[in-house]
């Protein structure tokens, strides 16, 4: 664990010359501003990561110790996913997942950022550690993800659709009573966030969500146009269309800070090299969905790459939002790799040739007609 973890840190900080200035864009600003607050007063936002941060600021009041602990937890995530690919497929699949996610070069550069995807990235692979068993051959065990799930909560609103997906993938396996496990780990999976929101109400008086950013965002895409709108409102036409061009396409938030020189001056080849990665993860990742769509991880990665997708309706979509579930491609796309001899065997069957066939189309379609804007806001 500790060479995997160490592979992993020496990319990400062989670039310090380069972030060692980068910087604060977004939300970066807004979580490192709240990490000088009280834990326990009103935020916008989920508010772990901001908790999280205050780490980094007790060694330094310097944005560029925060980036480091996110450098830190990037290369942890190397070795969760190392760990979580080694249990589902095998050593081979481990080891393939661990290089590739370690050297792909959108974590890379995300791993210098300071939002919180990276810390939610982090929770829900520790989950996942628990719903997934040791042994093929035992069920997964929502009751002991769910009460890790509920900190990812914490930390990043999508937990939500990590919780579902392990809910359906729990429906779908040969576990006995269901509909009790399912009621006790919604309780276990709410009681974090539910003591967080208790506590603040006795402190303040008042009651608060910490989920403020996303209901403005789906008001704002709802209220497209009216008077007022929001230079948010007005990036594009909020379509769905549009929203799930951002969520999946080729455009990408590391792409921009990189193409727009936050790193110093960028190469039109290092953008390119990026892209194809990207799109090369897509492809591979997906076809692994579509070459074993029974298992009980397959549920659970569609699941959370539908409930993503249909996000896109209700709320407004960026590619930052894809980055904590890319794990998902990455290990399937390591199975493939690590495992080739088992494809000529699963493309005998029409409807997974037909299927992969429709997968790697869709990509390049989407990377096709996107890829005008990269570079852009993502």
């Amino acid at each position: 664990m500790v060479a995997i973890f160490l592979m992993a840190l020496a990319p990400r900080l062989a670039l310090i010359p380069w972030f060692r200035r980068l910087p604060l864009l977004g939300d970066e600003s807004y979580y490192w501003e709240q990490s000088a607050r009280p834990f326990f007063e009103y935020q916008f936002r989920p508010p772990l990561w901001a908790f999280v941060l205050k780490a980094a600021r007790f060694i330094s009041d310097d944005p560029f110790s925060g980036r480091l602990l996110a450098v830190s937890l990037g290369a942890l995530t190397v070795v969760l996913v190392f760990l979580l690919a080694r249990r589902l497929f095998g050593a081979s699949v481990g080891w393939t997942a661990a290089a590739m996610i370690s050297l792909y070069p959108d974590h890379v550069f995300w791993s210098h950022f300071l939002w919180s995807e990276s810390l939610f990235t982090v929770t829900i692979l520790l989950s996942c550690l628990f719903f997934f068993p040791r042994h093929r051959e035992d069920s997964p065990s929502l009751l002991s993800a769910a009460l890790p799930a509920g900190i990812s909560l914490m930390a990043k609103e999508f937990a939500v659709i990590v919780f579902a997906a392990m809910a359906v993938a729990h429906i779908f396996s040969r576990t006995e009573r269901k509909v009790r496990t399912l009621c006790l780990a919604s309780l276990l999976f709410a009681a974090p966030m539910t003591f967080y929101v208790g506590a603040l109400v006795l402190k303040t008086g008042e009651f608060h969500l910490p989920w403020n950013a996303m209901v403005a965002n789906a008001r704002d895409k709802t209220q497209s146009g009216a008077p007022g709108s929001t230079g948010l409102q007005a990036m594009d036409q909020k379509s769905l269309m549009g929203n799930f061009e951002r969520l999946w396409g080729a455009r990408s938030f590391v792409l921009w800070r990189v193409g727009s020189g936050d790193y110093g001056r960028s190469s039109r080849s290092l953008l390119w090299g990026m892209l194809i990665a990207h799109a090369a993860l897509f492809i591979l990742g997906g076809f692994g969905l579509v070459w074993e769509h029974r298992s009980t991880f397959a549920v659970f990665a569609w699941t959370c790459v539908l409930c993503l997708s249909l996000a896109a309706v209700p709320g407004f979509m960026v590619s930052r939002f894809r980055t904590p579930f890319m794990f998902i491609f990455i290990i399937e796309a390591a199975r493939v790799v690590a495992l080739p001899s088992v494809i000529p065997a699963a493309l005998r069957s029409p409807v997974r040739s037909v299927l992969a066939s429709t997968v790697i189309a869709g990509v390049i379609f989407l990377f096709a007609t996107t890829v005008g804007v990269m570079g852009r806001w993502g």
